[in-house]
């Protein structure tokens, strides 16, 4: 009995998901951003009851960039940089990056912030990597926050106050980011030690 109940949820759940799916790409089809972003996050992510498709990621990423929904246009960034169904473009990663930040996307001036921070398709630049990290902040994303603590703890200023890198890792914890409120633990406890 209750292998048939778990078979039933399960087919019942996977019923939905595919309303869900048929529902979002009509509303993508129709020029809803938006749909199409979430339909690029279910295919990339293998979430509600897809199987992970790089190639519709990039397609749905693509339609909701083109409609100007930022965050699909930071999707697609996280594609071309890590080369995730389609071939590994720096160049390519960071123009969307660009398109997204400037769009407002929280997320996407995160990953144009990392580029600089590590390099990676553009020249290392430290006072780069603070500036989209802190837009990324203040647009909400806790990644941005979190990254910005450790860029001044660990590159930027090491010697910086430890109460301005834990109120960077507060505020990335009450946005949601593990690794913030971890670092904040960890600064609470050795408070005294690493106090400047």
């Amino acid at each position: 009995m209750k292998k048939l109940l778990f078979v039933f949820i399960l087919l019942t759940g996977m019923s939905l998901s595919a309303g869900e799916v048929e529902k979002r790409t009509k509303s993508c089809n129709e020029g809803n951003a938006t749909s199409c972003f979430k339909l690029g996050e279910m295919y990339d992510d293998h979430g509600a009851g897809v199987l992970r498709s790089y190639a519709k990621a990039e397609e749905f990423y693509t339609k909701g960039c083109d409609g100007n929904d930022f965050n699909a246009c930071t999707g697609l960034g996280v594609l071309y940089e890590l080369g995730n169904g389609v071939t590994q473009d720096y160049a390519k990663a960071i123009e969307l990056y660009v398109k997204a930040c400037n769009g407002k996307s929280g997320d996407g001036c995160t990953n144009l912030g990392n580029m600089y921070h590590h390099g990676k398709g553009i020249k290392e630049d430290l006072k780069k990597a603070e500036e989209f990290y802190t837009k990324a902040c203040y647009l909400q994303s806790g990644l941005g926050c979190y990254k910005l603590g450790v860029l001044y703890y660990e590159d930027l200023n090491p010697d910086s106050s430890t109460s301005v890198i834990k109120s960077l890792f507060r505020e990335a914890c009450s946005l949601g980011e593990i690794l913030g409120c971890e670092n904040f633990e960890l600064l609470q406890k050795s408070y005294r030690t690493f106090e400047k």
